[in-house]
């Protein structure tokens, strides 16, 4: 008889095919096969005495789950091959109990989608995970009773909001931080100093220094020492001193999501929901392999066999020099794979572009993994800083001067901003040497405010403060700009004035769940939860009862905010009121409506503006 494989994404059947061959049927679920449902107290889907959830299949899955049960008479085994995260092991469980397998099944699990990978997973099956399965159901019932409960209340605290607004344990913690670094921005008190160069002769630039002076930065100059400073300006400086040292460069870490996030965003300008999208593409491969790691986690360590393939190749390339002693990484919380890698190390980006025939956004983000996990395994490269320090009559000037003494790292990459492949001529200068003044300048320079999020940088915050798990960064993302609450500008996160609204009714009715130390301590309760250290349902009847007394007694003392609807020039021809712009919540498109809705339901586009739901409810309404 045959095997039954179930995956949760289709793009992984093709290679699966064709590494397990023909004794091997490989359907997939397409993700989770069941649903919460809206029923039962308060309508969490779930029995509160039990912590229960009572799921239900997904009405979009029954034909799925149709063909998987056809195959289950047909197969001697059936594994579980979903992905080896919590969301994976509890998509797992529900395919167990709703295919109704508990005795036929097993569990294999593997981090990168390779022959070697598959082969070995099969060769030794598991189990479930329950601890894992549990954490994942506390997770899914604390996001279902904090988003219902505070996002109704924002619903019905708030008229005329552009959107549904919504609230959630991470996603509101996301939306207070994007609230704060506004706050530093508009409070920011610029502090205005002075930057002094001499030009000197042979287009040297000497930039002027304080040992002892206001700023930490020594570079700085106040404006009261100014006058002070240019009355003991010379023609003349001499060279005092030369010093001369050598320093490594930054030891490279391999990348964990929050970090690939980051970077992704700073370096190559691509967006959360883009860098998801483009990772879940590289990992599931194209027929014939993965060609990276699993994406969603949270641990920057690298297997011992990768370590030793890659250390191979490396040590053959460049020789043994090249080698670092020391990799730096940690295991995360949901330690069931490594650090996000290539497959394999010698799979270079332009192989894979040519091989695979990636686009411009694969190949960028498969070029970065690549590089990253290569400098992580190789040598920190060193530079060699000469300072000339020049003075006169008590002033202090410094000529700098960096070259890279050993590439290190940098070896593996397309150094055209690297300064040792520029070939630097450092001048030789000795003690003594005079140098004439050209010219002197005095800059005016001032601090500026701190940059807001982007995409990256507020993920990499919210990982670092414990808040949220990989599989869920992007999607907060989404939610804040699908919910109106922030404006990107410039790829940078602004809070909106509707963002201000929900953000202040949450903080001042709910300023627990807004507490980032709070959410991050259930955070760390479904960790333990997982490592099986604490009972799932002891933690949810604790978070309840907390909970549920503190939404009763804030929700009557929470008042209602109507936001002002911006009037036009227009008037309804059935009451003759000003229309008034309003926006449709479910797809945000702006058109006209009459003030007086629901009693008068006349709607009409918003002159340049034909959104397309106003089509059919324009004609339908306006019949009469």
């Amino acid at each position: 008889m045959k095997n039954l494989v179930i995956v949760e994404s289709p793009n992984k059947i093709k290679a699966l095919e064709k590494y397990l061959g023909n004794n091997y049927i490989i359907k997939a679920s397409v993700g989770h096969i069941v649903k919460l449902p809206s029923s039962g107290p308060h309508g969490f889907g779930v029995d509160l005495e039990t912590w229960i959830p009572n799921y239900k299949i997904d009405p979009s899955k029954k034909k799925i789950i149709k063909e998987i049960k056809k195959e289950l008479n047909e197969v001697n085994k059936v594994y579980i091959a979903t992905d080896p995260d919590r969301e994976g092991e509890a998509i797992g469980d529900n395919l167990v109990n709703f295919l109704d397998i508990k005795d036929k099944y097993y569990r294999i699990r593997f981090n990168e989608i390779t022959k070697i990978a598959i082969e070995n997973a099969i060769k030794n099956p598991q189990k479930l995970d329950l601890k894992l399965v549990n954490s994942q159901i506390a997770r899914r019932i604390l996001d279902r009773i904090i988003g219902y409960k505070l996002s109704k209340i924002m619903q019905t605290k708030i008229k005329n909001s552009p959107t549904y607004p919504s609230a959630g344990r991470v996603q509101s913690i996301a939306l207070k931080l994007v609230f704060e670094r506004e706050k530093l921005i508009k409070s920011f008190v610029s502090t205005k100093y002075k930057v002094i160069s001499a030009k000197l002769e042979n287009n040297l630039i000497a930039i002027f220094y304080l040992k002892n002076g206001k700023f930490k930065n020594n570079t700085w100059v106040d404006e009261s020492q100014i006058n002070e400073i240019k009355s003991k300006f010379s023609n003349e400086l001499i060279i005092k001193n030369i010093e001369i040292k050598k320093k490594k460069e930054k030891k490279i870490i391999p990348f964990k999501q929050s970090t690939l996030y980051k970077k992704g965003n700073s370096s190559i300008g691509m967006s959360a929901s883009v860098i998801q999208n483009t990772v879940q593409r590289l990992y599931e491969g194209y027929g014939e392999g993965g060609l990276i790691s699993y994406p969603r986690t949270d641990s920057t360590r690298l297997s011992n066999t990768f370590v030793n393939h890659a250390k191979e190749y490396i040590l053959n390339k460049y020789g043994k020099e090249y080698l670092s002693d020391k990799i730096l990484g940690i295991s995360g919380d949901q330690d069931a794979h490594e650090a996000i890698r290539p497959t394999s190390i010698k799979l270079t980006p332009k192989k894979a572009k040519i091989k695979f025939d990636l686009n411009d956004r694969e190949y960028k983000l498969y070029k970065l993994i690549w590089e990253n996990t290569m400098k992580s395994l190789m040598k920190v490269p060193i530079r060699e800083n000469i300072n000339y320090k020049l003075s006169e009559l008590d002033l202090l000037y410094k000529l700098s001067y960096s070259k890279i003494i050993f590439d290190g790292y940098y070896k593996v990459v397309e150094m055209k901003e690297i300064d040792s492949k520029k070939e630097i001529k450092i001048p030789k200068f000795n003690i003594g040497d005079k140098f004439k003044v050209k010219k002197y300048n005095i800059e005016d320079k001032e601090t500026q405010p701190p940059s807001r999020y982007n995409d990256g940088s507020l993920i990499k915050t919210l990982d670092d403060i414990k808040v949220g798990r990989p599989s869920t960064f992007a999607s907060i993302i989404r939610i804040l700009k699908k919910r109106f609450y922030v404006d990107m500008e410039n790829k940078a996160m602004k809070i909106t004035d509707f963002g201000n609204i929900v953000y202040k009714k949450l903080i001042e009715g709910f300023p627990k769940f807004m507490n980032e130390e709070y959410t991050a301590m259930l955070e760390k309760d479904l960790n333990e939860i997982a490592k099986g250290k604490k009972d799932y349902k002891e933690m949810l009847t604790i978070f309840w009862n907390s909970f549920e007394k503190q939404i009763e007694k804030q929700i009557e003392k929470t008042q209602v905010t109507i936001i002002p609807l911006e009037k036009s020039d227009k008037l309804c021809p059935k009451c003759n009121s000003n229309l008034v712009v309003r926006t449709n919540k479910r797809d945000g498109n702006k058109f006209l409506g009459c003030p007086k809705f629901p009693k008068c339901k006349h709607a009409e586009p918003k002159p340049g503006f034909e959104p397309k739901f106003i089509k059919k409810n324009f004609k339908k309404n306006n019949k009469k």
